[in-house]
């Protein structure tokens, strides 16, 4: 189970709480704290003869914009500010000199960015008709779009967006993450994210933002949550758990939350279901113990179960389960409900925090005799209803899923929208079922196995994205890298093996002289890696790359069939080429040349129509020795009738005895005249190569 970061969720006033307090000891440290940040973020790669507008509001929001904004001028960027608010903040525009940069008039075409710094965290109301016009136009513009702190129109608490809400390429958050750009239609408001939290990693908040993934950068304030039980002695250790699923038609459901729990780790599953699939389901998944609808079995075996999934799929056999689990609810862990079980709970009916709902909005609306908008709109009031209404732990499924106990509110800051299909809350349902057996605490039962399923959504997600748009793509793997493990580099294989790459480059670690990594071995700060440590590296990855189907047509290259690199290969079997442009090499058949590596003299020497290279005659010596070394490295080996033909002026007796030597040891195989390093020395091939080089 992937490791869950928590995130403080700062109210309004314990923000500003915060903001007082430091600034009144160093007047205007926060806002220069985070114009440096949003200055840093948006200058990045950013050309000097690129535009800039920034928009500002009469706020602390506009304050941040109008240093940030100064700030990129000092660095020779082309900026202009337009306030939402005439006359706003005009004592610090003069004190920047920046006076000159307003404009009333603009299009919003003739600008690069636009960084909105139109409202920030306070922002709680309806929007005029002249701001509602202002978003519009820049939602509509070509140029890339910054938000700071909040994307203007979205309310930061609830995620509730005005009828129109600033739709940002980047949003720039201060501070603290706020709750509402990951809940509600606040994900829909940014593309990219960028967090600083300016002061502290110390903050302190009743309620969290929670999330498996690492890449909101919240190292500094996240902790694990550990769990601490003993591996089970024997299958029935973690108690057995049973869902009761499935009426006809709802074969899916059943299925769902069948595979989810038992893929996820659960160990002893009953499960309840329609006659029919009761039959077929043993066939599908083996490992589940499988029974029709019997109420009469179920009581009799009520006593053995510990945790219980209801609802995924049912209707009319529901009420009568579900009364005899509620009345007997001492003898069990949990019981949680879903879908058609949701609408027989009793109301006003305390349920002794043993009871886990997971409604959807639309669920969750009929239980509170809402609109799905009403739910949407305040999806933590909600939470709390429903909490106080079946005394119940709630998990209010959707955009920035909330979890709620009656004390803090959780937010999920993973997932997407592609999770709105028939069949996530089944599966949800089933990982936490799982999660319930294998953890002594509910509540962090509940917290794992939501970021779980969120971030499991994300990492398919991104993935099916690289499949869909890119058919040809290729990454480089280092291996034997100090202070790394073999399972490390076990891992970084199997997310580049998620991801169907088609070409996988593999590369041992060199460590260079005169540099910083070098100087730490020398000191003993960082443990050299050993030769055997990357031969066992190595071969891990020859091997299972083979058995999936690569071809290790080169040897530090593998690719499925059709993918090869067509540079590497008109570089391996030297054919002519001409590179261009600084530090660029070219290959004219007989001599190499490369082009200066400094940008400036080569376009300097580029001007004076002078080919600002150095080049390299090959004699028939060094010509022989990169076919050698080339040969040996890739899948075709040397061929020892070509070397034959071509090299005959060469005396080539030492050659010929290395050879020789080489296969008696075992060292190189020959086969149709040509040589291969065998896999036991694959390893070693480029040490092989030069023990063959011919020097005279």
């Amino acid at each position: 189970m992937s490791k869950v970061h928590f995130f403080p969720d700062l109210s309004y006033h314990e923000a500003k709480n915060l903001e007082e307090k430091y600034n009144a000891a160093n007047q205007e440290f926060l806002i220069n704290k985070a114009s440096d940040f949003i200055c840093n973020i948006v200058s990045r790669s950013r050309l000097k003869n690129q535009k800039f507008l920034f928009i500002c509001g009469p706020g602390s929001n506009g304050l941040d914009g109008i240093y940030c904004a100064h700030k990129l001028v000092s660095r020779g960027y082309e900026i202009e500010i337009f306030n939402t608010k005439k006359n706003s903040n005009i004592s610090i525009l003069e004190k920047f000199n920046l006076s000159h940069k307003l404009v009333n008039n603009f299009s919003l075409d003739s600008y690069d960015y636009i960084v909105d710094c139109i409202f920030g965290y306070g922002f709680n109301r309806d929007l005029d008709d002249e701001q509602v016009k202002l978003i519009n136009r820049v939602n509509s513009s070509s140029a890339y779009i910054y938000s700071v702190d909040v994307p203007s129109g979205l309310n930061p608490l609830t995620g509730e967006t005005c009828p129109v809400c600033v739709k940002c390429n980047c949003l720039i958050s201060l501070l603290s993450y706020k709750r509402g750009i990951f809940t509600n239609k606040g994900r829909e408001t940014w593309e990219d994210l960028y967090h600083s939290n300016l002061i502290s990693n110390q903050f302190t908040s009743e309620n969290y933002l929670i999330s498996a993934s690492n890449v909101y950068t919240g190292k500094s304030f996240s902790k694990d949550f550990k769990l601490n039980f003993q591996p089970p002695e024997h299958k029935k250790s973690n108690g057995i758990s049973c869902i009761i699923s499935g009426e006809q038609p709802y074969h899916g459901a059943m299925l769902l939350s069948v595979a989810a729990s038992i893929k996820t780790g659960c160990q002893y599953l009953h499960v309840y279901t329609n006659k029919e699939y009761a039959h077929t389901l043993p066939m599908i998944i083996p490992e589940v113990i499988s029974k029709e609808f019997c109420f009469s079995d179920f009581k009799d075996n009520f006593d053995n179960f510990t945790n219980i999934l209801l609802g995924p799929g049912t209707d009319k056999v529901t009420s009568e389960y579900l009364d005899f689990i509620t009345n007997n609810l001492h003898k069990i862990k949990s019981i949680v409900v879903d879908a058609g079980g949701l609408k027989f709970l009793k109301r006003n009916h305390s349920y002794m925090h043993k009871l886990i709902i997971t409604p959807h909005p639309g669920e969750a609306a009929d239980l509170l005799n809402l609109s799905t908008d009403d739910v949407q709109n305040n999806r933590y009031e909600s939470a709390k209803m429903l909490h106080d209404m079946f005394d119940c732990i709630v998990i209010l499924k959707g955009s920035g899923t909330v979890i709620y106990d009656g004390d803090k509110f959780y937010t999920c800051m993973d997932g997407n929208h592609r999770m709105a299909v028939a069949g996530m809350g089944d599966t949800l349902s089933g990982i936490l079922l799982c999660e319930l057996s294998l953890n002594p605490d509910i509540f962090d039962a509940c917290i794992k196995a939501t970021t779980f399923h969120s971030y499991s959504a994300d990492h398919l997600f991104k993935s099916e994205k690289i499949k869909n748009n890119f058919t040809n793509f290729s990454i480089d793997l280092i291996y034997g890298i100090p202070e790394s493990s073999i399972d490390a580099w076990k891992k970084n294989i199997e997310i580049g093996l998620y991801y169907d790459v088609p070409h996988i480059s593999t590369y041992v670690l060199t460590v260079e002289p005169k540099t910083a990594l070098k100087k730490l071995i020398e000191k003993n700060k960082i443990k050299e890696v050993e030769d055997r440590d990357q031969k066992l590296q190595f071969e891990y990855a020859y091997d299972l790359f083979l058995k999936l189907g690569y071809y290790n047509y080169e040897f530090s290259s593998f690719s499925k069939p059709g993918y090869e690199c067509k540079n590497n290969l008109t570089y391996w079997n030297r054919k002519k080429y001409i590179g261009f442009g600084p530090s660029a090499h070219s290959f004219d058949g007989s001599s190499r040349t490369w082009n200066v590596s400094n940008n400036q003299k080569y376009i300097e020497k580029i001007k004076e129509n002078i080919l600002p290279n150095e080049s390299e005659v090959l004699s028939q010596i060094d010509v022989l020795n990169e076919v050698i070394m080339i040969g040996l490295r890739t899948s075709d080996g040397i061929d020892l009738d070509f070397i034959k033909s071509e090299f005959s002026d060469l005396n080539l007796d030492s050659l010929s005895k290395q050879i020789d030597l080489k296969i008696k040891e075992g060292v190189l195989i020959k086969t149709n005249n040509k040589l291969h390093t065998s896999k036991e020395y694959k390893f070693l091939t480029d040490g092989v190569a030069s023990d063959l080089f011919v020097t005279n």
